[in-house]
């Protein structure tokens, strides 16, 4: 049974779950407005880190300064100190929901409601807000070498920009419907992305950004969640509005395995977001049936 452990705590629906500071540590949040600490080992010992007043569906970690950020729909961003568990910095984001963040150097970058687009310089505590569009930025995600980051909206587009030359690129109608995953293949120019259509494409990024498909997929029942590729061998998971997680074959994308309720144990409700952690080497998924899971996809 490749299902090793459940974790619940939450009261309503786990929209997010990132790695933690510890080795088989992870942090998730949800529409509680809770932020919990669990480890793997011990999966009835959450501990509470804060208590916000929305709905969190990103956070991000900076581990080497034990920094927390919490965004937090219709409500803020809060930079919490995991030491001392205090806040240390916020802002006021009343109009706007945050869907995807990542980490780059010493910014962390946001993407949100209606087209809205951050950039916080959290030691300096300096915000850039950029407008991309009127749509929902569903989801974001650098280039390996850095040089473009893409952004899913819930127009079906993706839109490419070149941060050396400062320009986009506007892929239109890649899904029909909102692009609610999309992630780049290490070293080389590929993307793959998912969405509201419960198709999972692949596709070659060409100098100027435009996309050309290589492969599709019709992946799941119903919407698709989130994409997560394995940090060392060519496996690709994915969740869906379907209760299912799937295995594929990152480069043929062939399916491997199907992890569901009927024969794992699985999900109940609609599966929100997924997670490879390293140490141990554990796929987690999060749901709207308030709970985590950690599965041992290779047992």
């Amino acid at each position: 049974m490749p299902k090793l452990a459940q974790f619940q705590g939450h009261s309503d629906c786990v929209y997010c779950v990132i790695p933690g500071p510890e080795p088989g540590s992870f942090i998730s949040s949800g529409g509680d407005g809770q932020v919990v600490l669990w480890n793997v080992a011990e999966p009835d010992r959450g501990r509470l880190l804060a208590r916000v007043k929305g709905s969190v569906y990103t956070l991000c970690l900076i581990p080497e300064e034990e920094l927390l950020l919490i965004a937090c729909n219709r409500d803020g961003l809060h930079l919490l100190d995991l030491k001392t568990e205090k806040e240390i910095w916020n802002m006021a984001s009343p109009e706007t929901h945050w869907f995807r963040s990542r980490r780059h150097g010493q910014t962390i970058s946001l993407s949100g409601s209606k087209g809205t687009f951050l950039q916080v310089e959290w030691k300096e505590k300096k915000v850039n807000t950029f407008q991309l569009g009127a749509d929902d930025l569903r989801a974001f995600s650098f280039a390996p070498d850095n040089q473009w980051m893409a952004f899913g909206n819930s127009g079906g587009h993706v839109l490419m920009y070149n941060q050396a030359a400062q320009n986009f690129t506007e892929n239109r109608n890649l899904h029909s419907g909102t692009v609610f995953s999309l992630l780049f293949y290490p070293a080389v120019n590929q993307m793959v992305t998912a969405g509201k259509d419960a198709k999972i494409k692949k596709w070659a990024i060409s100098d100027t950004g435009e996309a050309a498909l290589l492969q599709e997929t019709a992946a799941h029942l119903f919407g698709i969640h989130d994409l997560a590729l394995h940090p060392r061998l060519p496996i690709l998971a994915s969740c869906s509005m379907d209760k299912t997680i799937k295995i594929w074959d990152a480069e043929s994308l062939k399916l491997l395995r199907v992890l569901d309720r009927t024969r794992h144990a699985g999900h109940g409700h609609s599966i929100n977001q997924i997670l490879w952690l390293s140490e141990p080497e554990l796929l987690l998924s999060c749901s709207d049936d308030r709970t985590i899971t950690a599965w041992d996809i290779f047992a």
